[in-house]
């Protein structure tokens, strides 16, 4: 039977490493992003194509930036969790 949403992020909530990959993806596109919206400026004379491909570079990273987001807030939600636990489980 297929997860919801809800035990998806339950079980994403329960273990840092998992949301550790969502921020490193999310740095990684926005990264990404960046580096399409560099090429754009730097390779392509100012046309419609250069907008084109900007505007991709925009997409990627700005998705980036909302998955690192993300996952920045969760990581602060766990630690909020997980205060005053003591032992931790590694």
């Amino acid at each position: 039977m297929p997860k919801t949403y809800r035990e998806r992020f339950k079980e994403i909530l329960e273990e840092p490493r998992k949301t550790l990959r969502f921020y490193a993806l999310g740095a990684l596109l926005f990264f990404i992003g960046l580096g399409i919206i560099q090429g754009a400026d730097k390779l392509f004379q100012p046309s419609l194509e250069q907008e084109s491909y900007a505007l991709l570079g925009l997409f990627i990273g700005g998705l980036g930036f909302l998955l690192a987001m993300l996952a920045q807030v969760l990581l602060i939600i766990q630690r909020f969790r997980n205060m005053g636990n003591h032992h931790r489980n590694h």
